[in-house]
């Protein structure tokens, strides 16, 4: 409450000291609790698509950095007249696999037909398209959508009243008296509930 409310967020301070950087992290930190102990959707909807945006953005990185090393072992194995190690070409084999796997392709991947390993490459690099288009847009709606939360986080701001009622209405709710001792998991889990309450009682009433 005092930190939402009053901005102070040196309430979050049991014993120690913090610096401005921690207590920031810390608040942040536990917004983003609220926000998913309050089932919200739209911040659902962002660490959702927040993990897809890191997902395909680590995948479409491998793949590229898979195919600039198979381009560079493959020039080695060329200029070396392919006298190189055998743990070299098991790496090859072995980044063939996962290209294939990753784009469900069945590329031959043949190092002694030059041509047609080049062409191979390329036809990963095409392949990967798809993913680098569909990063693009998760990313373009992530941002939409962080745009959003950030905007109608910054028209809400709530009063000590605000906790004052709600902390009564849960309280009547649960048949005991619930103070600002809570913690913040349990006071929104508390939350979750009598507003699944209120729900169930007017659709009843509907």
């Amino acid at each position: 409450m005092d930190c939402d409310c009053d901005e102070n967020l040196f309430a979050l301070v049991i014993t120690g000291n913090a610096t401005i950087e921690q207590l920031n992290d810390a608040w942040a930190n536990i917004k983003e609790q609220v926000a998913e102990i309050g089932g919200n959707d739209t911040h659902s909807l962002l660490r959702s698509l927040y993990k897809e945006v890191s997902e395909l953005s680590l995948l479409y990185q491998e793949i590229i950095s898979i195919v600039d090393s198979l381009r560079l072992t493959m020039a080695i194995c060329i200029e070396k007249s392919y006298d190189l190690p055998q743990d070299i070409f098991d790496q090859q084999k072995a980044n063939h696999k996962k290209l294939n796997k990753y784009l469900n392709s069945n590329f031959k991947f043949n190092i002694w037909d030059v041509e047609g390993y080049v062409r191979d490459l390329s036809g990963i690099i095409i392949r990967s398209g798809s993913i680098k288009i569909k990063l693009d847009l998760r990313m373009m709606a992530y941002e939409q959508v962080k745009v959003k939360v950030q905007s109608s986080g910054t028209n809400e701001k709530r009063t000590r009243q605000y906790y004052d009622r709600l902390l009564i209405n849960i309280s009547d709710y649960s048949k005991y008296e619930i103070t600002e001792e809570v913690t913040v998991s349990k006071f929104f889990e508390r939350v979750k509930r009598y507003t699944e309450y209120c729900k169930t009682l007017q659709n009843r009433k509907g």
